[in-house]
Parts: C-alpha cells; structure tokens; sequence
C-alpha cells in the first residue's frame, strides 16, 4: 500500500484514475455485450455474467454460459460416395478408401486448370470498400496457395 505522502502526489489518486478506469471498462463491457449479441444472434446467453456477483455462473471458471444451436452433419453422397461404398468404415480400410478416391479424382492437370480459371474469372469489384477488397485478396490468395500446392510457380 502506498505511503499518505506517495499518494498525495501519484496522479492515480488525486485525479480519480482508478475511478476513471473503471467506468471505461463498464463503457466498454457494455458495447463488447451488444457487438457479441449483433453478431451472434444464434448464440442465446443462458446466463448472464455477473463480474460483481461470483454467485451467477455455476461452472469452476465463472465462465458465460451459451445455448449452441444443434447442427447436423452432412452425409455425402455423389461419385466419391459410390466409390467407397463397399469399403467398410474402419481405421484399417483408410488408406485403401483414400488411394481409390486418389486414384479416381487426383488428376492434377484438371487441377491445376480449374484454379487457373477461378483466378482469372474473378469477378470485378463493385465498390471500392474494404470488404470487397478483403474478399478479391482472400480469392488471390486461395488460388495461389492452391497452384503452389499443385507444385505450379506462382512468383513470376
């Protein structure tokens, strides 16, 4: 604990800082809650976090607690799917399973031409705005990765 002396002199106390601080962070706590709402509206708080009141949450970490919604997983089907049917689902029938869908759909020259049209296919902005610009760099960037992946020289 600081010394009356100390005190008397550190702008923390004679300028109120901590009470400051803390009304900044309630401000801020508040619109981190309402942005997490907006952009979550799936996602239902099924208790709210209280950091004033330790009582509220009833997990070891005095977490927020949230509903997630249920989803369900997709069953495939398609040519890959009848490929594979017969081959019973276990650890041992992996690599067989992946070297019969290698063998059927690994053609990297069609590869390497179907990520050649994406990239120049790219259709052209129609605002300047960050996300769009965001989005062009995030189709570039995919392309490339994919030929460079492809053992293609994206460099020059």
């Amino acid at each position: 604990m600081a010394s009356a002396e100390k005190q008397s002199k550190n702008d923390y106390f004679t300028q109120d800082e901590f009470e400051i601080a803390a009304e900044e962070y309630e401000a801020s706590k508040d619109v981190l809650s309402e942005l997490l709402a907006k952009q979550s509206p799936g996602l239902a708080p099924t208790q709210q976090f209280n950091p004033d009141d330790s009582t509220t949450s009833n997990d070891s970490h005095g977490n927020c607690k949230f509903a997630l919604p249920r989803i369900t997983i997709p069953v495939f089907n398609g040519d890959a799917a009848l490929l594979i049917a017969h081959v019973q689902m276990s650890d041992a029938n992996y690599d067989g399973a992946w070297q019969i869908l290698k063998n059927e759909f690994d053609c990297s020259r069609a590869l390497i031409n179907a990520h050649i049209h994406s990239f120049a296919g790219f259709p052209a902005m129609k605002a300047e705005s960050a996300t769009e610009l965001k989005q062009l760099r995030d189709a570039v960037n995919s392309s490339l990765s994919a030929l460079r992946n492809l053992k293609r020289p994206v460099d020059s």
